[in-house]
């Protein structure tokens, strides 16, 4: 059974049911309270309900499940199992979930901001999502996400970046030097489309049209 009541300025969703008791979550707007109780609904029609308890379970082991069940069906997928295996080095990764208060990701954070702030930004946003998933998908028992409760570091404004007078032709030359005869047209290819690395690299014959000169 579930109800809706309106708490101060808030809308809380009540979810009572026979084998999990009562839970409650309080949120800004009703649709969100509703969204949320058919999340819960559905974890609990499949059974997943309360079988990750916050106190049995390392946050490691739930970055290697969402490396391995969400991080492999992204287009960017090696880049971020580089930096998820990384992250499960680390040892925050080596707490139980119920030890990860909003305190101890801020503390995390400030440990990997002489890295960098855009460092510290994906790896706190990998975290958010990876106990987001959990909650929603893996029964994961935390009322809570502690890195939503965190500021997060300022990311960079993006690059205005263009060659200045001579570069192209250095670039030119240094590219002839490598044993690569593939670098220079690619360093051409990049200038004058404006794609990065990656999306060069992806680019296949099945997404090429030669004829409309389209990628």
């Amino acid at each position: 059974m579930t109800t809706y009541r309106k708490r101060n300025s808030k809308r809380q969703a009540i979810i009572r049911h026979k084998n999990i008791g009562t839970v409650t979550r309080s949120f800004k707007y009703k649709s969100h309270a509703i969204k949320w109780v058919h999340e819960q609904e559905n974890i609990i029609e499949a059974g997943h309900y309360g079988l990750l308890k916050p106190d049995s379970v390392l946050l490691g082991e739930i970055l290697s499940r969402y490396c391995k069940e969400i991080t492999q069906g992204k287009r960017s997928a090696n880049t971020e199992e580089r930096r998820l295996n990384r992250l499960i080095k680390n040892p925050i990764s080596a707490l139980t979930l119920d030890k990860l208060s909003s305190s101890v990701i801020a503390a995390f954070r400030d440990r990997r901001l002489p890295d960098g702030a855009r460092t510290a930004h994906y790896d706190l946003t990998l975290i958010r999502h990876c106990l987001k998933i959990a909650i929603h998908e893996w029964g994961l028992m935390l009322s809570s996400n502690p890195v939503d409760f965190i500021k997060m570091p300022p990311t960079s404004r993006p690059r205005q970046r263009r060659l200045n007078k001579g570069e192209y032709e250095r670039l030119e030359q240094a590219s002839h030097l490598t044993l690569n005869p593939h670098t220079w047209p690619t360093i051409v290819f990049a200038i004058e489309t404006g794609m990065r690395r990656s999306e060069i690299l992806g680019l296949t014959w099945d997404n090429t049209n030669l004829e409309r000169q389209l990628a």
